[in-house]
């Protein structure tokens, strides 16, 4: 790694980012003893929801990485301990002071599963087509925005050129989202690419795609380019890998227990006693981003008011819902950002749970109890639209009940994930309920900023000012202090309500070994076998 970027000032923010995993054993090694990595054989493992995309430049749902991770490598790889930057497609890279080119060196010899090489004209057909697919759901958009051009000095060396500094695009290079596609693939639709898929340089290929039923990878031969963080060289060992589609968790867990399956998502708290021994084993990780947070929709009446939107924060018992429904698996979220994104700080006070102040605050706001509890203002209820598409009803539930308990009516309706994007599009929400995963504070501005998701519906100039500026501000302290201030003023204005931590947890059959955690909680098979 070149000795310019460990001394750079983006390396000082990004070493700050760590990644928690725990698990029965380990979380990316099976307990007990084994004779090695086996060569072949299938691994199955549930997902909880088809993302309807096989593109990774579009996919921002957490259905899509588990299988496009496979599919495709990026320039470079996070160190879940550390936060520094490794090679993977890249073997070296350096920077200029204003943070504004960014050159990199590629490894010989790769190439795509269509046996295109990967070379630097094909990373330059990968940067100056991002910015075509459209301004909605573009996390590779937002890496990129200031954008110049890529100018490729020879097939393995080439410069990205923004017209302002970026302090944040280096770690973007690492994410899934600037995973490096063929130019065959950087000429298809956006439709095309989400039903069809890309071509990739990763470990596997697509073998078949039947949406909300299957997804299977099959391995690619000749693959000798794995990232610096993987534990081996050469093919996968595995052959294959099937992502049966379960959206019920009870379903899924009986996939595993009865041996149907070898590993499965988003194992709910009142199940993970059940993969505690017994044969199987848990494998948990908080991810660094955006915590599990309701955003209010600030263009709707009800929540354009800033005492609502306190209301909200202030109603809402984190730490009940965390004891009894999460069950201790999680923490509550101290501010908006994961603790462990750089730029977190301790806010915990700013959000405090205080029905009572929740109270006072409606009643200044003008909503007074009706005869049924939930507050009245000029003849309307105070209800608030709530769609959400994962499988965590049971603690939502929980957060609406706190909200009626101050007079807040909040309906809970479960929609798939097209259904909610339709709904969110064409604003038919109160709130949304989020978390994002990134290695990097941007992850709020790509969030909030009117140039990008903008979901809670409303400019803040001085939010989009501070989050502006601290995209290409090169200082590292200084840059930390502009998110530190971004944060505050978020929650003062009411822009987020904070609830849990990222956590993410699976269960396997004490069978599959070496499942990796990348520092979104994301995972990588390439290293995984698995015992027959």
């Amino acid at each position: 790694m070149s000795t310019n970027w460990r001394k750079s000032a983006l390396a000082l923010i990004v070493a700050a980012t760590t990644l928690a995993l725990t698990a029965c054993g380990s979380g990316d090694t099976t307990p007990g003893e084994s004779s090695g990595p086996a060569q072949g054989g299938t691994f199955t493992f549930a997902l909880s929801y088809d993302s309807k995309s096989l593109d990774p430049q579009r996919n921002i749902s957490k259905g899509g990485p588990p299988v496009l991770r496979q599919l495709v490598a990026s320039l470079t790889d996070q160190n879940t301990e550390t936060g520094e930057l490794s090679p993977w497609l890249a073997e070296s890279w350096t920077q200029n002071d204003t943070l504004t080119e960014f050159s990199f060196t590629l490894r010989p010899g790769i190439t795509f599963s269509d046996g295109t090489a990967l070379d630097a004209a094909a990373v330059k057909a990968n940067f100056d087509t991002v910015g075509t697919l459209g301004p909605t759901h573009s996390l590779a958009a937002g890496y990129l925005e200031g954008y110049q051009e890529t100018r490729v000095t020879d097939p393995l060396n080439f410069t990205v050129v923004f017209d302002k500094p970026t302090a944040q695009f280096l770690q973007g290079t690492s994410t899934i989202s600037l995973g490096i596609i063929s130019p065959a693939s950087t000429q298809l639709s956006v439709d095309e690419r989400k039903s069809k898929g890309v071509v990739g340089s990763g470990p596997f290929v697509l073998d078949s795609y039947s949406p909300d039923r299957e997804i299977v990878l099959a391995k690619r031969d000749g693959y000798d380019w794995a990232s610096s963080q993987a534990t081996h060289s050469g093919p996968t060992y595995l052959d294959r890998i099937v992502f049966p589609i379960v959206p019920e968790s009870g379903v899924r867990v009986g996939l595993l227990t009865s041996g149907q399956v070898d590993g499965i998502d988003d194992v709910q708290a009142q199940d993970q006693p059940t993969f505690d021994g017994n044969g199987f084993y848990l494998a948990s990780a908080i991810g660094a981003g955006l915590s599990y947070n309701l955003t209010p929709n600030e263009s709707r009446p009800i929540m354009s008011d800033r005492n609502v939107r306190l209301a909200l924060q202030h109603a809402i018992d984190r730490s009940e819902i965390v004891e009894s429904i999460l069950q201790g698996v999680a923490e509550p979220a101290t501010n908006a950002l994961s603790s462990t994104t750089p730029g977190w700080y301790d806010a915990s006070s700013e959000f405090a749970y205080d029905p009572a102040l929740s109270k006072e605050l409606l009643d200044d706001a003008g909503w007074t109890e009706g005869p049924d509890g939930v507050r009245v203002k000029d003849g309307q209820k105070l209800t608030l639209e709530l769609p959400f598409f994962q499988d965590e009803t049971d603690r939502l539930t929980l957060i609406q009940q706190q909200l009626l308990a101050v007079g807040i009516d909040v309906n809970l309706e479960r929609v798939d994930s097209a259904t909610l994007d339709q709904k969110v599009s064409e604003n038919q929400y109160d709130l949304y309920y989020v978390n994002w995963t990134r290695g990097d504070p941007d992850i709020l501005r790509f969030y909030l900023s009117t140039d990008f998701e903008n979901t809670n519906k409303v400019l803040n100039p001085e939010v989009q000012s501070l989050l502006d500026t601290q995209a290409s501000e090169p200082d590292a302290t200084k840059r930390l202090d502009l998110v530190h201030q971004a944060q505050s003023l978020i929650l003062s204005e009411g822009h987020l309500a904070p609830l849990w931590e990222i956590v993410q947890t699976k269960a396997y059959r004490d069978g599959v070994h070496d499942v990796r955690f990348d520092t979104g909680a994301r995972l990588s098979f390439y290293d995984t076998w698995v015992e027959s």
